[in-house]
């Protein structure tokens, strides 16, 4: 019932959902995926009692100890014992998978604006009765638009005060909060379940570029921060290296790279290291076959290490050498 068509059903299923937990707590771990696909599309509703009632039972989810969810024994669960009851991490990473796709789908320019209504599935209704899966009846999807210039570096500063993303900023898109939340659900698995992440990066990695291409300046620091996690291993570094890279290429790829290169670049830099992401880079540039791209990227990544203050350290470093 929390994602009937009727609004006052869906909120009193989700207040009931929100004691539930509240009262039982690890006893309902087993359902997690369940519960968790009922909260996220309601965390971005215009209902705003909606919305909140979603938030703090979000909030109560994130609470819940999943560390020892794992086996089974009639002892352990007629003492009530927590460890009794199984978390599924893989049904609840395809829950977080299954919003990251709907948002996507609400924010690329490619996408019809009925492309949300007919995978979404049993959202609330907006009221001309069309199925929106945030909440925000009648909106389009927001365009993106690249700067133009050949390379546009400056326009990413982080934190920078004057618009650094203009047109590119999606603040105010649908779904935006349902997005960060699956976001940083999918960063609260890493920590807790971190090779079963791993097992679906596959099905992932492309929706985390997706944000990191389309999502306002919040999702995309988020879906940033999300990549550096699984990257700290050397082996996913470099894979996930080589994949953003092929981002890079073609006619999108230049407009991704002029739009949000230097954002990227520098906060992978920040988070895991500027001498690991320049030589990891570096590295895979030497073995590049497609010559032009190779030059775009050199000169991209020349630009941010003259000028980027995450990168001062190994700046100065070229110069004490020079």
């Amino acid at each position: 019932k929390a994602h009937d068509s009727d609004e006052f059903t869906q909120l009193t299923a989700l207040a009931w959902l929100h004691d539930f937990v509240g009262l039982f707590g690890v006893q309902l771990v087993a359902y997690f995926d369940h519960l968790l696909d009922a909260v996220l599309p309601c965390l971005s509703h215009a209902n705003l009692r909606m919305s909140q009632v979603a938030e703090s039972m979000n909030k109560a989810l994130l609470q819940l100890d999943t560390s020892g969810s794992s086996g089974s024994g009639s002892a352990g669960a007629a003492a009530g014992n927590s460890s009794a009851v199984v978390f599924d991490a893989i049904a609840t990473i395809r829950v977080i998978k299954k919003h990251l796709e709907v948002c996507t789908k609400v924010v690329l320019p490619s996408s019809s604006p009925n492309t949300p209504r007919e995978t979404a599935g049993n959202y609330p209704a907006g009221p001309r009765g069309d199925h929106d899966p945030y909440g925000h009846h009648g909106r389009g999807p927001a365009g993106v638009s690249a700067n133009g210039r050949m390379l546009g570096l400056e326009a990413n500063d982080i934190g920078g005060g004057g618009g650094g993303f203009g047109a590119l900023s999606l603040s105010n898109s649908a779904g935006e909060r349902t997005w960060l939340e699956a976001l940083r659900w999918l960063s609260v698995l890493l920590e807790r379940n971190h090779d079963e992440v791993l097992s679906m990066l596959d099905e992932l990695l492309p929706l985390l570029f997706a944000a990191t291409a389309d999502g306002s300046e919040t999702v995309v620091l988020k879906a940033l921060e999300v990549e550096a996690s699984i990257a700290k291993g050397m082996q996913e570094f470099q894979r996930l290296v080589a994949a953003l890279l092929d981002r890079f290429r073609g006619d999108k790829g230049l407009q991704l790279l002029q739009s949000r290169g230097s954002l990227v670049i520098r906060r992978l830099c920040s988070l895991l290291g500027p001498e690991k992401v320049f030589t990891t880079v570096s590295h895979l540039l030497v073995r590049e076959q497609d010559l032009p791209f190779a030059s775009t990227m050199v000169q991209a990544l020349n630009l941010i290490l003259l000028t980027a203050p995450e990168l001062k350290q190994p700046r100065n470093a070229l110069k004490n050498v020079v």
